[in-house]
Order: C-alpha cells, then structure tokens, then sequence
C-alpha cells in the first residue's frame, strides 16, 4: 500500500477533499496521479474556500514518489496520447491539457512552467521523427502595471512563457521540429487567456494557432539578456539607407538642450516649473507629473496630435511612423527628400486602401503595385517627396536597435567613463520604468556611486539598501548625496542606534535586551516589553529615529532588512546593492527541540514535546487539530510569537517550526517543506535543522533594482519573491575587453585544480602554495597580498607562508572592498564551496531537486545546482580577482583556482614545478652563504646528509633552472649561484 505513493507511512490517504486527476500510460493505463484543491487558493491557506478536509497548502499535491517507500515514479503527462494523429501540442497547465486532449489533440504537459531535467531525454525519445510539436503557453500581460500600459519599455516575461520558449529551444536545437504558438491578448484586458479558455470559449480548433507558430529564435523571450528593447521592424529601401527620422534626438524635437529641467514643451501644467526632464544617459524625456516618458518619434506624435501628452507611449503602428515622418519634414527636422520609412508606406497603402492586410507577405512586404501606389499618393496627395525610387526593387536593410536607444559601443575597448555611465543609464531607465531588474555590472563600473547619481537626475525617491557590517558604505552613500544636491537619511538600526542595545549604559543591560532579540523579538517588541531600560529616561535614539516623514527624503539608506517597514519603501524605488544573501532567511534555531518543546508547552495542540511532535506528526487528527487552532475566518493565521522571545529557551519562529513538522512536504531525499504565511519553511531531517525565508513585500514600493557584479538571477528572484529582468551593461565579449584593457588586469592561472579548501583547510597544499608566494614576490620584488578561504589562510598562517604576503583578506569580506585597490600584484588561493547542503537548501526552496555527480573539475549538481554552484565558486573567484587594481592603473593577478568563469581567458599561465626535497633544501641552505663553492666543499659540509651522486644530481637541476651556473677550473667544477633561488620550491610564472 506504501508503494503506491497514496498514504503516508502511518497509512493516512496523501490527500483528502481535492480532485484527482489521473496519469496514463503510453498504454492507457493510470500510472500516477495528481491532486488539485477545490478552492482557489490550496488548503490551508489564508481565506480558503474549498473543502474543509483540504490541509495540504498549495494548488496542486502530488503522489509522495519520493518518499523512500514509494515505488512510483511521477510521469510526463499525456503520454498515452501521441498515438493521434496530427501535430503534438505541449501546454503548461493540466487543465490545459485535458481540455486539448477533449478537443482531439495530442498533447503534453509538464504540469508547470517547464519540463524536469530528468524528463528531457524521454521527451526527446517520444517526440522523434518528422511530428510538428506546438508549444503554447497562457496569452501573458508583461510583469509590471507600469509596462503593461506603455509598450516602449523594457518587455517582461513571465515564467509560463519563459518556460514555454526554453522547451521549444531545447527540443529545436535536438532536431525536433518544435515551434511556439500564440494564444490571443484581448487589448483592453489583463487578464490572460490559457488554452482552456481559447478552446472552450474562442474556437473549438487550434489551426490558426498551429498555423502561425514560429521557432523558439524569433520569439523576444528567446534571449531576455540581450533582447532588452523593442526594435523597428526591417525597414525596405532600393538606395539602402533608411529615413533620418529614426536618428532624431530629443533636443533635435524640442529645441532644448540635455539636462533640461523646467515646465514641458508641449504645455505646461499644474503648479511646479521644473517636473519636465531632459535625460541624456537615457536619450529621452520625461514628464515627473504625468508619469510619461517621451523618445523624439512618440514626442513628435504627441506635437502632431496624434497621441495625448499624457499618455504617450507604446508600440508605434504603420500609420504613426508616416504620420511623425510627415510631421518631421513640414517642421524641418529632416531633409525634404528624406526616404520615407517603408512600414509609413505600408501605413499609407493600407489606410488609403491600396491593398488588403492579407495582401502583405511575410509580415512586412507590399506588392509591387500597392508599394508604387503608395509613394504616388505620398508625393500627390501629401504633396511631399518620398524620397523612394519608382524603378528599384525594395531591398531589406539589416534590422538595428534606434540610435535612441543604442547605448552600446562597437569601439574594441570600452573607457571606464563610458562603461560608468552605461551602468548609469541603465539605473535611470530600471527607475523611470519602476522595473523590476538586476543590473549587471562589473566591479568598479560604478553601481553604487551610478543610483545616486540616477536618483539626482530622475527625481524618482530612492531607498538603498546595503549589509550589515559595512559602515564605510552608509557614510560613502551619505558624502554621494551631498554631492549631488540629495537629502539622505540614515535609517535607525536596533543594535547600534538604541543606548540600551549598543552598550552605552554598560554590558549588563546590552545583554538583557540582546538575549530576547537573538530569539526573534524585534527593536520595537524590546522597547514595549521591557519597562526599565535605560535609554527611555533620556530618550532612545533609536525610538526616536524612526519619527520622520519619508517624503522629506529624496534618499533613504539603511540595510537590507529595512525592506520590510513599510515606511521605508512606500512610493519608493528599492535598490539592493549587492545580493541580499541570507538577510530575509532564519537559518538557525538553536536548541531546537527545545526550543518546540517550550512552545508545546502552552499550546493546546495535543502534543507535549519535540518528541512527541516528531513521532506523531503526520497523523491526521494531529492536523486536523492544527487547523481548527490556527484557522480563522481568512484561512490559517500565524505569526511570530513574541512571547516565545521573552521566555527562557523559546523562540518567535516556533510556531513556523510546529506547522512545518505538521504540513511539510518532501520535495527531496532528506528535505521537507512548507508555505507558511508568507514563508517558505524548509526541515532537513538527517540534521533536524529548520530554515525560513521570508522575502519583504516590495509591493508598496516603486520599482525594485538589483545592483550586482555577478548575479545568479534564481536566487534574487527566491530571496525578494520577484521576477527580475537581467539587464547586462556589458556583452560578454565587452566584459572581457573591460577586465584586460579598461581595468589593465593581467590574470595568470597557476593550476588546473578547483583547489578548494575543505572543512578546516584539510585539501590546501601548504607547500605547494608557499612556494608560489615566494617566486612572485622575487619575481615582482614585492609581496603580493592575498585572497582565500578563511580556512586556508590559518593553514598558511600555521605554516608560515605568508611571511611572503603583504596584507591577506578572506572571500566572505570581499563585496564593498577596496582595500586592495591600488596593489599592482595579487594572489586569489583557493575556491568557496558551502557544502552540498547550502546547494540542496535553495533547490528546495525553488522546488527543484538536486544530483550531485562527479568532483574537481568535473562536479556537477544538475542544471539547477549548478547555477548556485557557480553563484558560490565562480562569482566569488571574480569578484576576488576585482578587488586588486580597482583604481583603473592595472594588476597582474594570479589565479590559483581554475574557477574563472568560462568567458574569461587568461593572460598567461604559471605553474608549480615542483617542491624542494629535504636534500634540496639542505644544499640550498648552505649554497646561499656560498659566494661560490666546488662539488667536494658540500660532500663534506655537516650539514648536507644525501650522497655525493644525489648532490651532483641537484647541482645539475639547478643549473637547467638557472638558479646556479658551473664553470671548469683545472680539473675541478666551481659552481656559482645565479640570482636569488627560491627556498620552497621551483615555480614557473608564465
């Protein structure tokens, strides 16, 4: 009965009170099976309304294959399908799906937004031969209200059609013919439409969506990276050289100049003078009070009369281009025989009825007679010159981005200035869009200095938020803001600004107020709890701080945990500087069963302790009790226990934890979890080790920025509970030019080994690396400073070798350091690795799971896995690498890990040849007091214990090496020594 994976080990039914939808075999046959609630929100949760048996959070439950007792296996759906005839469709929603499959259809689904890894090869092995397969994912609006309504801006996809483009790829480029197909968007609705709605309520068939599909490439979500902004369609001309239109600036339309401040062009309105910008880093205007930004084509239209000052944005159609062309020429800002765009001329033919839509091929191309039609009307009725040959064949012309808009350089080295100030611009535009973005930005392209300046020049307010323990950056974003002419201010901090909390009224009492606060109270629950504390006397700082109104401030600074007071960010834009890490996550409960046992104490779940909790956990009365304790009229409620944080061994999270162990789920070996409020709770049962993320609510902000040198775009999306775009500053073959030629760092790679460094530094090779120090130091005459592990550098410490390092620093104190950045000459020692288990914990807050495979080089956690991986081992290399030479005048820095990123090639390579023996060590303490010596003077030294053939063997080594010379005097060899030789070992710098 266990092997089904239908009951639980104390053989309770896996779901009560839900649909069940069943898989089937290739055979017809049901196979497994999955659970979908009756309500709208998934059992449990706040404001449930379906069937009051349903405890299992979440929309959909699925059988426990992965329990250790199950014999199941979770299926592709829809296999016993593809024995239809006709195309294969693949859909995200099993909904979806059971509706394609009432309407004829093969069809497939992976019951989210994409396919599991390990699903992939017998996807490939079904869908073989020379079958269509059509992805069709849910007709989406873009991701923010703010980009929903104007279509100019950064374009933003959601998973489905992610999913949905990365399925249709990956099936393409393994030779299947695989394309996406486009469910309709009702103009004026943001709601989307799925397959069921199009199949129930638009059209009992799918032709005309398997008939328009097109390949994954042409789809804009194809590459998110790269495909950042809405390009012109191909313009089509016989000379090849397209209409000075698109080449328009702003001050070209409105006759002012870059950095104009003042009342708009096109009419003023309301009461301030100075809500009109002209923005250069951007190349657009922008309207503070209507919330509009304006590119010269869409400004030229609202001039015209052809769209509302205050709303102009969105896709321009054919007819607009003409009519802002027209306008253009009768105002004189292009040359009177300026070419008329090609999609202005199809504007023209079919406005003036010249031709049908359908008339027009391949989704752009007039027919000869309505494209010569067209410029006679041009030229007779407008009375304006086209501009166009009537005798030459329409010629496609290469499609480029608007010069608008194109703010990258085909120079072949980028200047710092120019690579500081495209980070700027893109700042400014995530601000002016209120978008939701990660820029990605090398270190020392000026992130952090850039929002400063991009808040000064929007006007948008600004909250920016860094880490704890870097105070310098709180200070340096103070003296920024002064500046640039922008009121800050400092947000309090419990456990520095309270007198009570940082110390000020003596040890004692810190502790007292400390002790609730590391068991989960907050500043506020301390200040209110306890009675006495000294600080209310004179009056707290801290208390005091947060009295202030937010919209005096053009700029708030404060940390990452801020993100949760909601007068921090309301009507602000949000800016992380750097990934926030762990900074929303409780990775920790210490004494933990404890900690259980002590809120079980007054809890009237029947249930005493930890233990008892842990042995009857997943019995149904249990959860049954646990619903009527903490359901409400809104669903389940919970929140955490301030009391737990005030009573000896307790804690405010321990709710969380009982209503984990009760409703989690596994979702791999050893990993359980649950949402809880707006938690995601994780348990891992081999440690019994809870954890908690709980991302702030952005909502009220205006806009959230991710400011990150080597960003791992999951993990912000998990962290902040957002969908971020990945706005790249710089191409990778442009981030290469910037580390060689902008930053002049030469990186030399000493070894072909991860080199990690293991639990207490177990895997460094002390000798190894001691002797590399010691030829860059005599190589450069200088002592190189040095980047590790915090586990390595107390092995070198033990060991010495850091007599040959000036200055060391650890990879967890990197981010924001510029200690380093005038040495010319670094060392980077070693990789990061946090155990497999920190890999595990982010797979199962993304419900993934995880397959770890290989070591060294060839280490492997599955596609998932790797990229936190990679965010641990890869990115910090990178970012060590960047701390030396920050200033712009160069570094020669030696890598000894070969964890560079891939893109990334070295400018030299250096290897250890090897590590002196005893023997050679004992010859080379002799010789270097030696001006010169013959063979017979060391034979008979008392301090050399080898034989007289070992010596000659060494003295010849040294001689191929270049460390000693032998010349012949009479009968005899007299050696001398050739420059300094290095005491550890025999290096070779490149």
């Amino acid at each position: 009965m266990l092997a089904t994976g239908l009951f639980s080990e104390y053989g309770h039914a896996t779901w009560q009170g839900r649909y069940v939808l069943p898989y089937f075999d290739e055979a017809g046959d049901p196979v497994y099976a999955i659970a979908r609630c009756t309500g709208s929100k998934g059992g449990g949760n706040a404001g449930y309304d379906g069937h009051p048996a349903d405890f299992i959070p979440g929309k959909y439950a699925k059988m426990s294959h992965t329990k250790d007792y199950a014999e199941v296996d979770e299926p592709i759906y829809g296999l016993s399908t593809l024995k239809r005839d006709g195309p294969v469709i693949i859909t995200e929603g099993i909904a979806d799906a059971i509706t394609t499959h009432e309407a004829g259809y093969a069809c497939l689904s992976p019951v989210t937004t994409r396919f599991k890894q390990r699903h992939r090869e017998l996807l490939l092995e079904r869908l073989e031969g020379d079958r269509l397969v059509i992805v069709i994912q849910d007709a989406e609006v873009p991701g923010s209200s703010y980009e929903d309504e104007f279509g100019l801006d950064l374009p933003q996809f959601g998973p489905g059609i992610e999913g949905a483009v990365q399925t249709a790829h990956y099936l393409h480029e393994n030779g299947v013919d695989a394309r996406l197909g486009e469910l309709p968007l009702l103009a004026d609705s943001l709601q989307k439409v799925d397959l069921d709605d199009y199949l129930q309520e638009w059209s009992d068939t799918l032709a005309p969506i398997v008939s328009s599909a097109k390949p994954a490439a042409q789809h804009p979500a194809h590459d998110p990276t790269t495909r950042e902004i809405d390009v012109e369609r191909t313009e089509v001309s016989p000379s090849g050289e397209g209409s000075a239109l698109w080449n328009l600036t702003m001050p070209d339309v409105t006759g002012l100049n870059w950095g104009y401040r003042g009342p708009s062009p096109l009419g003023h309105h309301g009461d301030s003078e100075d809500y009109f910008l002209l923005l250069e880093n951007r190349q657009i205007g922008y309207d503070h009070k209507y919330d509009a930004t304006y590119h010269p084509v869409t400004y030229l239209l609202c001039n015209a009369g052809v769209r509302r000052q205050n709303n102009p944005e969105g896709p321009l159609t054919d007819e607009e281009k003409f009519e802002s062309w027209r306008y253009a020429k009768a105002e004189g800002l292009i040359p009177s025989d300026d070419e008329v765009p090609y999609a202005a001329l199809r504007g023209v033919a079919l406005k003036h009825g010249l031709c049908e839509r359908d008339d027009i091929t391949d989704g752009w191309k007039l027919t000869p007679s309505a494209y010569l039609a067209a410029i006679e009307t041009i030229e007779n009725e407008y009375g304006l010159e086209s501009g166009r040959n009537t005798n030459g064949e329409p010629v496609a012309l290469i499609p480029s981005v608007s010069n608008e808009w194109d703010w990258r350089s085909d120079e072949p080295s980028i200047p710092l200035e120019e690579a500081r100030s495209r980070c700027q611009a893109a700042i400014e535009e995530a601000l002016i869009n209120r978008s939701t973005a990660i820029i990605d930005a090398l270190p020392s392209m000026g992130k952090s200095r850039g929002v400063i300046k991009a808040a000064a020049g929007t006007g948008e307010p600004l909250t920016i938020l860094v880490g704890r323990g870097h105070e310098e950056m709180y200070e340096q974003y103070e003296e920024w803001c002064e500046e640039d002419g922008l009121k800050c201010k400092r947000l309090p901090s419990f456990t520095s600004d309270c007198e009570t909390a940082n110390g000020t009224h003596g040890d004692a009492w810190r502790d007292r107020v400390m002790e609730p606060y590391s068991r989960g109270a907050t500043g506020r629950d301390i200040h209110m709890r306890i009675e006495d504390m000294p600080c209310k006397e004179d009056g707290c700082t801290y208390r005091s701080q947060w009295s202030f109104d937010p919209d005096e401030y053009d700029v708030l600074i404060g940390h990452y945990t801020h993100a949760h007071v909601y007068k921090a960010i309301q009507g602000r834009a949000v800016a992380f500087d750097e990934f926030p890490g762990g900074a929303f996550e409780l990775d920790s409960v210490k004494g933990l069963p404890g900690t259980v046992s002590t809120y079980l104490e007054d809890s009237p779940l029947p249930v005493n302790d930890f233990t008892e909790l842990i042995e009857c956990r997943r019995d149904p009365a249990l959860r049954d009790e646990a619903l009527r304790q903490f359901a409400s009229r809104d669903g389940i409620k919970v929140a955490p226990d301030a009391d737990q944080a005030f009573t000896q061994g307790g804690h405010s999270a321990a709710p969380f934890v009982v209503l984990m162990l009760i409703f989690g789920e596994e979702v791999m070996d050893g990993w359980e979890v649950a949402d809880i409020e707006s938690s995601r709770c994780l348990w891992h049962r081999p440690t019994q080790t809870f954890y908690m993320l709980t991302p702030p609510d952005l909502l009220p902000g205006r806009g959230v920025i991710g400011l990150d040198g080597t960003p791992t775009s999951i993990m912000w999306n998990l962290a902040l509970d957002q969908r971020f775009t990945h706005r790249e500053v710089l191409d990778k073959d442009e981030r290469s030019k910037y580390i060689t030629e902008t930053m002049s760092i030469e990186l030399v790679r000493t070894t072909e080994s991860i080199k990690p460094s293991g639990k207490g530094g177990r895997y460094v090779n002390v000798e190894d690396d001691t002797a590399l120090f010691e030829n860059i130091a005599q190589e450069h005459d200088e002592k190189p400073a040095l980047i590790a592990p915090q586990a390595a550098l107390k092995r070198y410490e033990q060991s010495g070798a850091l007599e040959y390092i000036d200055g060391t620093q650890h990879y967890g104190n990197l981010l924001g350091s510029n200690e380093f950045k005038h040495l010319r000459v670094g060392v980077v020692s070693g990789s990061m690795h946090y155990g497999d288990r920190f890999i595990e914990k982010w797979a199962a807050y993304a419900d993934e799971d995880i397959d770890r495979e290989g070591k060294g080089v060839n280490l492997t956690y599955g596609d998932f896995g790797d990229k936190i991986l990679t965010h641990m081992r890869e990115h910090q290399t990178l970012q060590a690498m960047f701390r030396f030479g920050r200033d712009g005048n160069g570094a020669r820095v030696y890598i000894n890990t070969n964890t560079l990123p891939d893109w990334i090639e070295p400018h030299d390579e250096a290897r250890v040849v090897r590590c002196w023996s005893d023997g050679e060590r004992q010859i080379l303490e002799v010789i270097n007091d030696l001006d010169e010596w013959k063979t017979s003077d060391l034979i008979e030294h008392p301090d050399i214990e080898i034989s007289k053939r070992q010596i000659h063997r060494v003295l010849n080594k040294l001689t191929e090496r270049g460390y000693v010379t032998k010349t012949r005097k009479g009968r005899a060899l007299v050696w001398r020594a050739d420059g300094d030789c290095p005491e550890h070992g025999d290096v070779e710098l490149g």
